[in-house]
């Protein structure tokens, strides 16, 4: 009954794990080691370069989401679901915006089972595909990114700005430096894509279109007639 017991309360306390501080960006530190949960802008990169900022890690809600990410107005809210992986292979997502098609896909080292890790890191690649289904949409397309990752029950956010899309897969890298409830590091349960337009580069909607042309054409008129 001791053993069984003792066994219990080893578990139990696997569950219970450290008390996480609350949800830091990395900007607004000193340096990026102070982070509370050694998050670092370099845990993502994308074309060779690291995140420009980050922000975790984040316990409850314990996943992330549109609503989530937003309510805590992560570098201005405004972010749109794009793309999904998930390692177990179910419930990937895939997104349009601007015309045009978005999709993750993530691969890496494979450490933990349930919440008992063999090694102390988890980390890989990534590849992010843009298709035009109609080939007509204007690219390139100036976004503002977030890359998150996910791994047991918390998740950190990456905030990339103002990167130029065009047709095709680009490549990244993840790193998961934040622990599970036992202590380690998790495996990667999934890594989640949020876009939104660059402010710097609005798409006129057809409307505004239409009267721009109708603007244009009455000037021209105009013009004619002084020149008569």
């Amino acid at each position: 009954m001791k053993n069984m017991l003792s066994a219990a309360l080893m578990v139990g306390g696997l569950w219970i794990g450290a008390v996480h501080a609350a949800p830091t960006y990395c900007s607004a530190l000193p340096n990026p080691a102070a982070n509370a949960d050694g998050l670092e802008t370099g845990d993502v990169t994308f074309r060779g370069s690291n995140a420009d900022d980050c922000y975790g890690v984040v316990t409850n809600p314990n996943n992330d989401s549109l609503t989530a990410v937003n309510n805590a107005n992560l570098w201005g809210g405004g972010w749109q679901t794009m793309a999904r992986d998930n390692r177990d292979g179910g419930g990937d997502v895939t997104g349009s915006l601007l015309g045009l098609n978005w999709s993750i896909s993530a691969s890496g080292t494979t450490n933990c089972w349930f919440i008992f890790c063999t090694t102390n890191n988890s980390l890989g690649t990534f590849s992010l595909t843009v298709t035009d289904p109609a080939p007509a949409s204007p690219v390139p397309v100036t976004m503002d990114m977030m890359i998150v990752l996910k791994g047991s029950d918390r998740w950190a956010a990456y905030f990339i700005d103002s990167e130029s899309f065009g047709l095709g897969s680009t490549a990244g890298t993840w790193d998961i430096e934040f622990k599970n409830n036992g202590g380690r590091i998790p495996d990667l349960s999934h890594i989640s894509l949020y876009l939104r337009s660059d402010p710097g580069q609005q798409v006129p909607e057809p409307g505004t279109l239409a009267l721009l042309g109708l603007g244009l054409t009455g000037l021209a008129m105009l013009r004619r007639r002084r020149l008569r």
